[in-house]
């Protein structure tokens, strides 16, 4: 993703599904501001399948990823009440509750 601008590629694509998949290898790869720009890449796709991979960082231990993870989750449409369970739910101590969202 460092090659090009992913900004201007989602404006010039058709997001799909596997679109949503490689951003979210692309964040799981990364971390700290790269992890928080890909989290910002995942919003502009305005796909429903970005708002778990999203969730997912609701608890990371970079407070700027999760700062991008919780604009994201705005701009994808959640609202307030669905975000606050998705952050407990993705923090869940049980690991099948936490691969429920990748």
């Amino acid at each position: 993703l460092a090659s090009f601008d992913v900004p201007e590629l989602i404006r010039k694509v058709e997001v799909t599904p596997r679109t949503v998949e490689l951003l979210a290898e692309a964040a799981a790869r990364s971390q700290g501001v790269r992890r928080a720009a890909v989290l910002d890449e995942l919003a502009m796709t305005a796909r429903p399948e970005a708002v778990g991979v999203v969730a997912t960082h609701l608890a990371d231990p970079s407070p700027l990823v999760r700062e991008a993870a919780v604009r994201a989750i705005g701009q994808l449409g959640v609202d307030a009440a669905v975000v606050e369970r998705l952050r407990l739910l993705s923090a869940d101590d049980d690991p099948r509750v936490r691969a429920a969202f990748a």
